[in-house]
């Protein structure tokens, strides 16, 4: 007879659990009193006009989410602290030591460079910038929030006020070229006729190049082969640059992390997340590996 039970946890899997849930139950209490003050706050307002009011809503308000900040950081603290070493452990034996390399670093000037993002932005937050080793590939990657301001219409009295919406959430992932690409050229998600002639590739492409014939010339079937592989696996763009190629993640698995869809409750169910993590980005290094100009050695494909 087949054995179901759950394997008892830890004693001190036992202790994250209760931490955890406790910040989960705060967190929680928190965002509904925010909820609750701003339905209050658009009663009066739209009932009764009472634009005074919104100095009373701030008060409310912002320390509400100033707590659930503090809450949530102070989670993802207590799990770091207890699944740190493990979790450092996994990074390595994956991917190497973290390696310092000047220049190897997502940034705001290499995200621009690439042109990647369609919208405008103006703030950028990168987190878990890493320079690794995979198989050969000199990689370096992070996870990255775009987010675009804008005035906006609030009511009748034409009172405006700053907006914020992200317009890119995800990971960019750069790999340094060994073999110089001539010409740089951008793949974005989106039609573009038939810029290769390769039906399978100009309806889920459109390609971006200031010399349209050398992008074409670089745009091999081998590795245009290699670029559908990948969107297969992940909604993505490409920055072909002289000495790199940049990919723009969008949406998870982020790189090196937890999915936010996670109960993070279940010890055992964040583990296999943040495995799942990394067996993403591994995968998503493996097809590149296959291409001549990123690989040192050239023996795992010919992508020309």
């Amino acid at each position: 007879m087949k054995n179901d039970r759950i394997p008892p946890q830890s004693p001190g899997d036992q202790a994250l659990s209760r931490g955890i849930r406790g910040y989960a139950l705060a967190i929680r209490a928190l965002l509904l009193g925010a909820a609750a003050c701003t339905v209050l706050f658009l009663l009066n307002l739209i009932l009764w006009n009472r634009t005074g009011t919104a100095f009373l809503w701030l008060c409310g308000v912002v320390p509400l989410i100033f707590l659930t900040g503090w809450a949530a950081s102070r989670q993802k603290q207590l799990i770091w602290n207890h699944l740190g070493g493990e979790i450092h452990q996994q990074i390595e034996e994956r991917f190497g030591p973290a390696l310092q390399e000047p220049g190897m670093v997502i940034d705001e000037a290499l995200i621009r460079q690439g042109a990647m993002i369609p919208c405008p932005w103006e703030e950028s937050r990168i987190t878990e910038n890493r320079v690794g080793l995979y198989h050969g590939l000199r990689f370096f990657a992070a996870n990255v929030e775009l987010v675009h301001e804008y005035d906006a219409m609030m009511n009748r009295e034409g009172v405006t006020d700053v907006l914020r919406e992200t317009v890119f959430s995800g990971s960019c992932l750069a790999v340094e070229a060994r073999r110089p690409f001539p010409a740089a050229f951008r793949v974005l998600p989106g039609e573009d006729g038939a810029f290769t002639g390769d039906p399978a590739f100009d309806r889920r492409f459109s390609v971006s190049a200031d010399d349209p014939r050398a992008a074409r010339e670089l745009l091999t079937p081998e590795r245009r082969a290699l670029l559908l592989e990948i969107a297969d696996l992940h909604p993505v763009s490409f920055a072909f640059l002289e000495d790199r190629v940049l990919l723009a993640l969008s949406g998870p698995p982020r790189f090196l992390a937890i999915g936010s869809d996670i109960d993070v409750k279940n010890i055992d169910t964040l583990r296999q997340s943040f495995r799942r993590s990394l067996d993403h980005t591994a995968a998503i290094l493996d097809i590149l590996a296959r291409d001549d100009r990123l690989h040192p050695t050239g023996e795992k494909g010919n992508a020309v």
